[in-house]
């Protein structure tokens, strides 16, 4: 994992450095919604959590040309989501348990619109709840009779503290969280997860920068990336009817990682 790559802000980065597109070719509709894989090479984002590409045709016509080259970066809300294609999309739908064929009560009311790039034009996108998880994390996008997952990457500018970002993944409490796995470690008692997360400290860049890379030089600081890359482990939140957060940990030095930003875990005095 590179710390510089995801600290770095959106605004410093041209849209080609972040639209990545694909190319999709258009199927006849059928008489229900069918999942579509989309089969491109997978791109890099600044998400640090994986987005997917799924596409569901709807039952009714589809009046687009045989082609279009549809942009995988899209931004709702000041959030920035994220789909992405290949193997992975399988294996994401499976792992959060979504649906392959969603019926027409697993779309929830209407969110907003999300502006992205299709055929090089930027256009809007209309985005409505997945109501089988609570959050936004997980939504569903339309564009021309089509729906496809959005999940959720970070914010446009700035972090988001931990209490933000549980509540976006469908826990708006500590109260909501069953279950939160720390390496090999798992918290199940309402009082201990509780605990666990009044640890979080939110790191601005500078903070976090001065805690890791004061004093050290260019090359020191490389090798110490590269170390905190091997040394890493995963914290994993996960609520009833919630979508499942993780975020990369390095317990050397107590920093946790997630929606490119940086959390300290404070011990109790």
């Amino acid at each position: 994992m590179n710390g510089e790559v995801l600290l770095r802000k959106i605004d410093e980065i041209d849209d080609a450095d972040i639209l990545h597109s694909e190319t999709m070719e258009k199927r006849k509709p059928s008489a229900r919604r069918k999942l579509a894989l989309w089969l491109a090479p997978v791109a890099a984002c600044l998400c640090v959590i994986i987005g997917i590409a799924v596409f569901f045709k709807s039952a009714g016509p589809i009046n687009t040309p045989d082609t279009h080259v549809i942009s995988t970066v899209y931004y709702l809300n000041g959030d920035l989501y994220e789909r992405i294609a290949g193997v992975e999309a399988v294996e994401t739908v499976k792992e959060k348990g979504l649906a392959t064929e969603p019926s027409d009560e697993m779309i929830g009311k209407y969110i907003g619109e999300a502006e992205t790039v299709i055929d090089n034009a930027k256009v809007k996108v209309a985005v409505y709840e997945y109501r089988p998880l609570n959050g936004a994390s997980v939504v569903l996008g339309k564009f021309e009779g089509d729906y496809f997952y959005l999940l959720y990457c970070n914010p446009v500018e700035g972090g988001i503290d931990i209490d933000a970002l549980l509540e976006k993944y469908g826990m708006a409490s500590v109260n909501d969280i069953s279950r939160i796995e720390v390496g090999t470690q798992v918290i199940t008692d309402s009082a201990e997860i509780a605990k666990f997360i009044g640890h979080f400290k939110t790191l601005s860049t500078e903070e976090y920068n001065e805690l890791l890379f004061s004093g050290l030089t260019e090359e020191e600081q490389a090798e110490l990336m590269n170390k905190l890359a091997d040394n890493s482990a995963d914290i994993i939140i996960s609520g009833e009817g919630s979508d499942t957060l993780k975020l990369t940990y390095y317990p050397e030095y107590g920093i946790a990682h997630a929606a490119n930003t940086n959390y300290l875990l404070v011990p109790e005095n």
